[in-house]
């Protein structure tokens, strides 16, 4: 199934071409599945280019990671798909010890019309080195987050923006 997710997200993100994906620029929630529950921070740093922080809490560890996302217009200006790359470090629960990773993100993103809201459904490969008990994890998660900062020059505000500066 895991594998499957993989392969469909990777091929919707290289059929698109670039653009500007998104239509948020910060937005801060939560992430997780049925085994994992973590705090997300998303801030755009380009047109197609969002950082992400995690600080997160799974059945093997505590850890905060750091991924820079880029991003592609996938069926319409609200949903995107992202590829990304990064590192996460942490502590081992139930062990003493501390370990460093790395890891990538594959995923789409939605932001809802008229409300400040926008979900993502990802994968996540890792790798961590250290006295970690998975070497190689493989993690899905969902994540809701709250537009905390909106794209003013994107829709109908960026219309009106663009009507204000005329002469």
């Amino acid at each position: 199934m895991k594998g499957r997710l993989f392969w469909i997200l990777g091929f919707m993100f290289l059929l698109n071409g670039n653009s500007f994906a998104q239509v948020y620029r910060q937005a801060v929630g939560i992430r997780g599945n049925g085994n994992l529950l973590g705090f997300s921070f998303v801030q755009r740093i380009a047109p197609s280019m969002t950082g992400e922080v995690i600080l997160e809490r799974n059945p093997f560890d505590s850890h905060i990671a750091g991924t820079v996302r880029f991003h592609r217009n996938t069926f319409g200006p609200r949903l995107n798909s992202y590829f990304g790359i990064g590192g996460q470090a942490g502590f081992v629960r139930y062990a003493p010890g501390t370990f460093v990773g790395l890891n990538t993100q594959f995923g789409l993103e939605y932001k809802l019309p008229f409300l400040p809201i926008q979900t993502s459904i990802d994968l996540m490969p890792m790798i961590n080195l250290g006295p970690h008990p998975k070497n190689l994890y493989l993690q899905v998660a969902l994540g809701i987050r709250y537009v905390t900062k909106k794209d003013e020059t994107r829709g109908l505000r960026g219309v009106i923006n663009q009507m204000k500066n005329i002469p």
